[in-house]
């Protein structure tokens, strides 16, 4: 569907259920990004087990790109790819990966003769499952203990001469990738906007229906003047979710202020409205009083 529509279905979506949202994007950005850049007859398989949207035949999407000396300089990244036949062997180690069991993967090597800059690393395509049926060469070493999403896991893995094919021009990896990164980076604003408008729901509801000294807390001033704020950087939010899809589509169908309009805006989306996501739930959870703060809720 179109970029403004698939936002405001996921805006939605993620309302009822976060956790699932980080594949469905990544997976979305995964086919995108193969499109864009891959071979149709070599990829044309994978794009339409990312596209499927049959139980049987779908496949889920991730990136397997920060390592433990390369999250923002990618130009450190010490996975290695040597050619093998009509395709790659990669070794080395992804040091935070999310949806770890993906079908289909995206990941970042260093390939021979390459240089040391971005230009040295190539995109490559990983699959779980190698043509013959069997799995391939790498191994999810433990899932992260993390905070927040924990339904979503995240894990590191280790690729042990995993097949994988080659996406584009290698001296783009980066430059290709960079695709993958912005449309997630983008999502992640859109996932982040929602939580906060689940968070002033749940905080509207709360203050409804909570009696305090003979009267809804809605009624007292104050708590008027702590929802407001809240309710206002949700709206702001979405608003810059749905300014950006629209340039976004626009872009993709050629408008070239629009691409550089949607390279200004996604970083400035993805850096704003998560960090204000975290201020409105803490808002929310002080709101709820005790039980904002019990994992029950």
């Amino acid at each position: 569907p179109p970029h403004l529509a698939k936002y405001a279905m996921s805006y939605v979506f993620v309302q009822a259920e976060f956790g699932l949202a980080c594949p469905v994007s990544m997976t979305d950005a995964a086919a995108r990004t193969l499109r864009k850049f891959g071979d149709p007859k070599l990829f044309g398989a994978y794009i339409d087990g990312l596209t499927s949207t049959d139980a049987e035949t779908r496949y889920t999407g991730a990136m397997f790109m920060t390592e433990t000396q390369a999250g923002t300089d990618i130009a450190m990244t010490e996975t290695r790819a040597v050619p093998d036949g009509d395709g790659w062997r990669l070794s080395g180690k992804k040091w935070f990966t999310s949806n770890p069991d993906a079908d289909v993967v995206l990941t970042l090597a260093k390939y021979p003769g390459g240089d040391d800059t971005t230009r040295g690393v190539g995109l490559f395509m990983l699959p779980k499952v190698l043509p013959d049926g069997t799995r391939n060469s790498y191994v999810i070493d433990r899932l992260k203990d993390k905070m927040g999403t924990r339904s979503m896991p995240s894990g590191e893995i280790t690729l042990d001469g995993a097949y994988a094919l080659q996406v584009g021009r290698l001296d783009h990896g980066f430059k290709q990738m960079a695709e993958m990164i912005n449309t997630s980076r983008l999502s992640n604003a859109m996932r982040s906007a929602a939580l906060m408008r689940r968070a002033v729901s749940e905080s509207v509801e709360h203050a409804r229906a909570r009696v305090v000294f003979g009267k809804p807390l809605m009624e007292q001033p104050l708590m008027r003047n702590t929802i407001l704020p809240l309710a206002l950087e949700a709206e702001a939010a979405l608003g810059l979710i749905f300014h950006s899809g629209d340039m976004l589509q626009k872009a993709d169908a050629g408008d070239e202020n629009a691409k550089s309009l949607i390279r200004v805006l996604t970083p400035i989306a993805k850096h704003y409205i998560c960090k204000k996501a975290r201020w409105v739930t803490g808002e929310a959870m002080e709101i709820r009083g005790g039980n904002g703060y019990i994992e029950d809720w």
